[in-house]
């Protein structure tokens, strides 16, 4: 996996003065590499997730996803799909990114009459420590990609995730109903 997703969390938990450097010894991440695209083992990255999300922050990959989209963490990549004619071709575009980043992960769309179902899942996870709140921090990356192409202000007509629970602020910021 890439040592992005962990810089992201990083920037995050650093902003709020929580101890990222222990957190990464403790999961045996990089401490100085500040290489977005170094590869690093998926399981540090998701043992440092669960971690800092026990420790410091029990909505850490909501609260993540939320800053990383404020301070534009992901320009980066919507950058690199801004090239796409279309929203659709972006998100076709964006699957293969994702899989260099980790193998394991799935992602695609589903057309439903005027409906787009866009998806993500990985099976070797689903169960394992950190991999909720990976997901949670994906749906906003996902949201920054189509609001690059719809507009800052465009909101999901309705959103679900694999998760145990969806915290309120997060319902807030999504706008979307309890």
């Amino acid at each position: 996996m890439g040592l992005g997703h962990a810089l992201a969390f990083a920037g995050f938990l650093r902003n709020i003065g929580a101890p990222v450097d222990r957190a990464f010894r403790r999961a045996r991440l990089p401490r100085l590499c500040q290489d977005p695209n170094a590869y690093v083992p998926v399981h540090s990255v998701r043992s440092f997730f669960e971690d800092m999300c026990t420790r410091e922050v029990e909505t850490l990959g909501w609260e993540t996803g939320h800053w990383a989209q404020e301070n534009h963490v992901h320009q980066g990549l919507t950058q690199c799909l801004a090239a796409a004619p279309t929203l659709g071709r972006a998100l076709e575009d964006f699957s293969p990114l994702v899989g260099a980043e980790n193998s394991h992960y799935r992602l695609g769309t589903i057309e439903c009459g005027e409906d787009v179902l866009f998806w993500a899942h990985d099976a070797n996870a689903a169960n394992r420590p950190g991999y909720h709140i990976g997901l949670s921090y994906s749906l906003w990356v996902m949201l920054a990609v189509i609001r690059h192409f719809a507009g800052a202000s465009w909101q999901p007509a309705e959103a679900g995730i694999e998760a145990p629970a969806v915290p309120d602020s997060a319902r807030e910021r999504l706008a979307l109903g309890k």
